[in-house]
């Protein structure tokens, strides 16, 4: 059965490669998509994630940040624009819709099983896609920090840094945060229900000898 289902998952990739490589040729021929076409809108992606991340950095907790950060749309458009760069990666430089087909399904299944064969696809074109690839997932781990962060009142500045720097060692130092400040609240909780318990014993103490 599992062979089975792998098939078909390699036939549909190819099936989506193949009418996505006819469209592109319907729209301009082999020179429809080019490293010099796609350049642009990577420029453009890069800075609006990077003027994203400054927003989520600076003001986390600005109304204006909320109301972006609260919306699934802002991970929705970014993975949107990695799907585009992925397929993009994928045809320039193939002469065929056949080719096309096979490198998607290339990549989905033995070049993530031999690393040493991923490094055939180094084009300009993978390369550009593969960075795309990189900054939403660092962007959608940094949303899930800062939603969780919101929910629970902790510190998120730290994290976020970290996270647009070194991707997922920004989460490790998230949980961590959430650990100590879960930590010290707890504590400062159990003192407050203490000295409170001494405050009530003293009083009634107090009340009976006034008696």
């Amino acid at each position: 059965p599992g062979r089975r289902v792998d098939s078909a998952a390699v036939d549909v990739l190819a099936a989506t490669a193949e009418a996505l490589a006819d469209a592109s040729s319907a729209a301009g021929g082999s020179g429809g998509l080019t490293i010099e076409s796609i350049t642009p809108p990577f420029l453009w992606f890069n800075s609006a994630i990077t003027y994203a991340w400054l927003l989520l950095i600076l003001a986390p907790r600005w109304a204006v940040t909320r109301s972006v950060m609260n919306s699934e749309l802002s991970v929705a458009l970014p993975s949107l624009s990695f799907f585009f760069f992925f397929i993009a990666a994928s045809a320039i430089d193939s002469a065929s819709s056949e080719e096309l087909g096979e490198k998607v399904v290339f990549l989905f299944t033995e070049a993530i099983t031999d690393p040493v064969k991923m490094a055939t696809l180094g084009t300009p074109a993978y390369v550009a896609q593969d960075w795309v690839h990189l900054l939403v997932w660092d962007w959608v781990v940094a949303r899930y920090i800062w939603l969780e962060a919101m929910e629970l009142d902790l510190p998120v500045r730290p994290a976020l840094l970290v996270t647009f720097n070194t991707g997922p060692v920004g989460l490790l130092v998230h949980l961590v945060t959430k650990a100590v400040v879960t930590r010290m609240r707890q504590s400062s909780s159990s003192a407050s229900g203490a000295a409170g318990e001494d405050r009530t014993g003293e009083d009634q103490r107090t009340g009976t000898q006034g008696k």
